[in-house]
C-alpha cells in the first residue's frame, strides 16, 4: 500500500511537470503584454456619410529612456472574411496623438481595390524599426531579407492606447477604448508576412495612413 501511495504521488507529480513545461512553452510564445489592441469598425459606408475615426497617444509612461521614446502603432485592417486590406506603420512621439480617419486613411487604398464594410483593426505597439530608410516604422517587418528569409524586426514595446468610434445602425457615433489582447509570436509574424505581401504586390495599393501627418505623428 506505501508503494501504491508513493506511485500515486510520483504520477501526479510528473503531470504537473508536464503542466508546467507546457504552460512555459505558451508563455515563450507571446510577446510582451500591452503592446496589442484590437477594436472593429463596421458601416464604412454609411448612407448618412458619417466618417469613423482611430485615436492613439503615445504615453510615454513605460518607455525605456528618458526623454521616453517615440513609439511606431503599427496598423493592420482586415475585413470581415480575415483578409489583410491594408496596413501601415505611424510614428508617435512621447504625448503625442494620431487621429485617423477610417474613410480617408484606413479603407480608402485597399490592396484589391475593394474596400471594406466591416472588420477589424490591429494595432501593435512597437519601437522604431526603420529598414529601409526614411521609413520609421515599417509593417512588413524588413520584409524578405538577402538570405531569402523573413526578417521579421519588429519589436512590440508598450505603451500606447488607442480609442475608436463607430457609426451604429440607427446612424448614432459612439465612442470605445481598444482592447488589450495577447500578441503571440505567430499571430506578430503573420500581420508581419502579410502585410509584407500586400505591400510587394500592391504596387502602392494596401499602405494605409495617406495624408496622416502633424507635429506627432507621421505614418507611412
Amino acid at each position: 500500500m506505501f508503494r501504491t501511495g508513493n506511485s500515486r504521488w510520483l504520477g501526479i507529480a510528473m503531470i504537473a511537470a508536464i503542466c508546467l513545461l507546457t504552460a512555459s512553452a505558451g508563455w515563450a510564445q507571446s510577446q510582451p503584454a500591452d503592446t496589442f489592441q484590437v477594436n472593429y469598425f463596421s458601416n464604412a459606408a454609411n448612407t448618412a456619410g458619417i466618417d469613423q475615426t482611430v485615436r492613439i497617444i503615445n504615453t510615454g509612461a513605460d518607455a525605456p529612456n528618458f526623454p521616453p521614446s517615440n513609439l511606431c502603432a503599427m496598423l493592420y485592417v482586415f475585413d470581415a472574411k480575415q483578409e489583410l486590406k491594408e496596413c501601415c506603420g505611424c510614428l508617435i512621439s512621447t504625448d503625442g496623438l494620431a487621429e485617423l480617419s477610417l474613410t480617408k486613411n484606413l479603407v480608402s487604398n485597399p490592396f484589391d481595390g475593394v474596400s471594406p464594410t466591416n472588420g477589424d483593426i490591429k494595432i501593435v505597439s512597437a519601437a522604431p524599426n526603420d529598414s529601409f530608410g526614411g521609413v520609421s516604422c515599417d509593417p512588413t517587418g524588413g520584409g524578405i531579407g538577402s538570405n531569402g528569409k523573413y526578417v521579421l524586426n519588429i519589436a512590440p514595446t508598450v505603451d500606447l492606447r488607442a480609442w475608436g468610434t463607430h457609426v451604429q445602425n440607427d446612424n448614432n457615433l459612439t465612442e470605445d477604448e481598444y482592447q488589450t489582447a495577447t500578441l503571440s509570436t505567430s499571430e506578430l509574424d503573420s500581420l508581419q508576412e502579410e502585410c509584407y505581401g500586400i505591400v510587394a504586390v500592391g504596387s502602392g495599393a494596401g499602405i494605409c495612413g495617406e495624408g496622416v501627418g502633424n507635429s506627432s505623428t507621421v505614418c507611412n
